[in-house]
């Protein structure tokens, strides 16, 4: 199928839909062909920190130093890399859901941790989109940068996980160090539900002289926990190698790679997006030959016409009366989306929840000052999820519509659903032990007083001819030690309860506000349906009216009239119906061969 013949057929129609009487489609298409030209296949990238993603990506584009590679991707931002004829960057927060503009400079800003404190430096960031002149990109992909895997609590997991179910593609990365951990492991186990095409590169070979033995080591572990990857390609890339250029680009691996990106994934999705248009360009192709066809069929008083006509429109009012069954079918295939939903987030809920309790049972103070992070990374993986279920089974509710009414379905709808407010805002967690008491006295009898006592009872027992101020030293030395474990593990006891009733009060809120958004966002959602369809019957009633029309009209108008009448129409359809005979030829045409999946690069 190729890919210019059908830019121009579509651009055709558009043209004439434009001259006989389809503005809109005009509209629709050209918006439709500027969506595929600029669209791009998305290559997830995934792996656990300091693996050297980010410097694949840098590599793959050719731009050493593009992203920031000193510290990790902040918790909840994706790094999305597309094609631009100049360098651009733009920042999406909760303040500028729309997007702001960035300097390349401010992206560590805006897209990684701190690498000394390991916390976000900027909050609201939800994604970076960068743009960057790339041969690679230019061909029709996109590179996802994403957060590392691992983790207690994994909310970062949780968010990859959601985003894999837009991806065309995995792109799985680990490095010459060491074998897959156990959570990379657990991940891929879940990554197969989600999605087929998978590449694995194992990066800083050039820093691993034993890296063929941690590849060996791998497929080993991938045939055991991810069997179904055990024969997946496997890119072994030095960046460092890349970045040099010369020969050294040639060493590296990197070009090897991008060239089964683009022969795996970017030809594929330029085939899908093709096909995609095709079928919304024969779809008005043949809706405006109909309704040219009808008129010429009304204008000739051809009184079966009028009879079918007449039935439809019967139909019609039955379809648009306000106890009409497919408003009940709805009704009913919303309550069923609203049933998922909230079992999903139940499970999901549950799932952070236990890992929640078990990261404040094991953790360290320092260790539970990320919780906070995490549970809300945790959170925005569950939306995810929820909105992912919501947006395929609207999406097929659209297609069965569409069906059901003949062709006369609804467009696409907004399927987004907006985050609640309140779980932007968490109360913070606070680690600590709210400021030191004054030392009195008795605080240093309770400190000092059990170490003098063992100290002496030593002293009596086997060291009675010692100076009893070196018994004092000790003992006061033996005190403090006493003093410093009990305070440690007051300490870690106290930051316990805080982050436990941390975790009680997010999942309170957690529970308050998620299924009451997603009630609401589907209760809207029922409506806007509702609306739509009422609106395309409406449309369609419009037409059987004036075919209605047209029929009568012709029996009352002079021959002249009715010859000048059926002339224009016929001029119109001759338009059309080459570019009809057009679609049906392409789609006609065997489908290309599915993308490779696994097997050697």
């Amino acid at each position: 199928m190729g890919e210019h013949e059908i830019v121009d057929l579509v651009a055709g129609i558009a043209t004439v839909a434009e001259r006989i009487g389809g503005a809109g489609d005009a509209v629709a298409l050209r918006e439709e062909l500027a969506r595929a030209r600029s669209g791009a296949a998305a290559v997830v990238v995934v792996g656990e920190k300091k693996r050297g993603k980010s410097s694949l990506i840098n590599a793959l584009v050719g731009r050493p130093g593009l992203l920031p590679v000193e510290a990790d991707v902040a918790t909840t931002v994706h790094l999305v890399v597309r094609h631009a004829a100049e360098p651009r960057a733009v920042a999406v927060t909760e303040e500028h859901p729309g997007g702001i503009p960035i300097g390349l400079d401010d992206l560590p800003a805006y897209a990684s941790l701190d690498p000394v404190t390991g916390r976000v430096r900027r909050s609201g960031v939800r994604s970076v989109e960068v743009g960057v002149p790339s041969d690679l990109l230019g061909s029709g992909l996109m590179l996802i940068d994403t957060p590392g895997v691992g983790g207690l609590v994994a909310g970062h997991a949780a968010i990859t996980m959601a985003t894999l179910n837009a991806a065309d593609a995995l792109m799985f990365v680990v490095n010459g160090s060491s074998e897959l951990t156990a959570s990379e492991c657990r991940f891929l186990q879940r990554a197969t539900e989600r999605i087929a095409t998978v590449f694995f590169v194992l990066t800083q070979i050039d820093k691993y002289p034993s890296w063929r033995d941690t590849l060996a080591a791998n497929h080993e572990l991938l045939a055991q926990h991810a069997p179904r990857y055990a024969n997946a390609p496997w890119f072994a890339v030095s960046a460092r190698k890349a970045a040099a250029g010369g020969r050294h680009l040639a060493d590296s691996g990197v070009p090897e790679l991008a060239d089964a990106l683009q022969a795996r994934v970017a030809s594929r999705a330029d085939d899908l997006r093709s096909a995609n248009l095709l079928q919304s360009a024969y779809s008005v192709a043949r809706r405006l030959a109909d309704q040219h066809e009808v008129r010429l069929r009304a204008l000739a008083g051809d009184e079966e016409l009028v009879r079918s006509t007449e039935r439809q429109r019967a139909g019609l009012l039955e379809l648009q009366a306000a106890d009409a069954a497919w408003r009940r079918q709805l009704a009913e295939h919303f309550k069923k989306l609203d049933t998922q939903l909230r079992l999903t987030y139940q499970r999901l809920a549950a799932d952070l929840r236990d890992a929640a309790d078990y990261r404040v049972l094991h953790a360290d103070p320092y260790e539970l000052a990320t919780l906070a992070d995490d549970l809300d990374a945790g959170m925005r993986g569950i939306w995810m999820e929820l909105e992912t279920t919501v947006e395929h089974n609207l999406a097929e509710l659209a297609g069965q519509l569409a069906w059901a009414f003949d062709e006369q379905g609804v467009d696409a709808l907004s399927r987004t659903i907006a985050y609640p407010e309140r779980l932007r805002d968490l109360p913070p967690l606070v680690i600590g032990d709210g400021g030191a008491a004054p030392v009195t006295g008795m605080h240093l009898v309770e400190r000092y007083g059990p170490g003098m006592s063992i100290a002496f009872a030593l002293g009596h027992i086997v060291l009675s001819s010692v100076n009893p101020l070196l018994l004092l030293g000790l003992g006061g030395f033996i005190g403090h030690s006493i003093h410093k474990q009990r305070a440690a593990r007051e300490q870690a006891a106290q930051a316990r309860v805080e982050a436990q009733r941390f975790v009680q009060s997010v999942f309170r809120e957690l529970g308050t506000e998620v299924p009451a958004a997603v009630s609401q966002a589907l209760e809207e959602r029922i409506t806007l349906f509702d609306r739509a369809l009422s609106a395309k019957l409406a449309a369609r009633r419009a037409e059987l009216e004036q075919t209605l029309a047209e029929s009568a009209a012709a029996r009352n108008i002079s021959a002249a009239e009715l010859a000048q009448a059926r002339a224009e129409t016929e001029q119109r359809l001759a338009l059309v119906r080459p570019l009809l005979e057009r679609c049906v030829r392409l789609l006609s045409r065997p489908a290309s061969p599915p993308a490779l999946t696994s097997g050697a690069p």
